[in-house]
């Protein structure tokens, strides 16, 4: 919310996916947003369609990180499911 700048950050291990994406907005309470936003709910729904996780850390008046790890076999070199979000 009102980002002025974003780090996105992808790294693949034998068996697991992670994004981390780190902005410098004003922040939002994760609580209240989960019950009213559409968008994080369809976040948080599709990273769990993938078997995965995904964690929010936000605070009014500060930024906002999001993890997200998904599992992926080693030879899986087909990201398109995962990244077509």
């Amino acid at each position: 919310m009102a980002a002025r700048h974003a780090i996105v950050q992808l790294s693949k291990t034998n068996d697991e996916l992670s994004i981390t994406v780190e902005d410098d907005g004003k922040g939002f309470d994760i609580n209240s947003a989960k019950k009213e936003s559409l968008g994080l709910r369809n976040m948080e729904h599709r990273v769990q369609l993938l078997g995965g996780t995904i964690q929010w850390q936000s605070h009014k008046g500060s930024g906002t990180s999001i993890l997200i790890k998904i599992p992926v076999a080693d030879n899986d070199t087909n990201f398109s499911k995962v990244l077509n979000f």
